[in-house]
This record gives structure tokens, sequence and C-alpha cells, in this order.
């Protein structure tokens, strides 16, 4: 069960949840690619890497948006549906072109 699943109000339920881009991958293919050369040390932060993305939970549900991400530490913002006003948005180059 994910963290977002577990703080559900009564009555709330998820409308969509949202995956990374792939691009956000990309990290972690380098550093497993640089584990051949370096005899296997990049692994530990390959599977740092890993473990950031997966701790990542992004979701929508009938009452809120939820952005949870930690490995260890959890930090989570949360936002009412009700009380949104302006959204901002920050795309690089590579986002845009990329989609």
């Amino acid at each position: 069960m994910t963290y977002i699943e577990k703080t559900l109000s009564s009555k709330e339920s998820i409308q969509f949840s949202f995956e990374l881009h792939w691009i956000a991958w990309l990290p972690l293919v380098g550093w497993l690619l640089l584990a051949l050369p370096t005899f296997g040390i990049t692994l530990l932060m390959a599977g740092y890497e890993y473990l950031r993305i997966k701790c990542i939970e992004q979701a929508v549900t009938n009452r809120r948006v939820i952005f949870k991400r930690g490995i260890i530490s959890r930090h989570t913002e949360e936002m009412l549906l009700n009380s949104v006003e302006t959204v901002e948005i920050r795309q690089s180059i590579w986002g845009r072109i990329l989609g």
C-alpha cells in the first residue's frame, strides 16, 4: 500500500496517479554504465538513484493534489483542490523538446 493510499480520508479516492517521465531514469542509467569501468564502485550510487526515483509518488484525488518524496525521511506537499489558485510550471529546454 502506497503512502497516498494510506493517507486517504473517508470518501476520498485517487483520480489519477502520475509516473515520472522516462528522462528521470537517465541518471540511473548513467551510474550503471559508469559501473562497468569502475568495477562496480558506482553501483551504490545507482542503487541510491533507483530508490530515490521509486520513492516518489504523485497523485490527484477528488479532494487534493499530493506529491511525496523521500527514502528514509519523507517530504510531502499537499494542496486542496478548492484552494488551487495559481499553477507555476518550470520547464527546461530539454523538458520542452522531450515533452
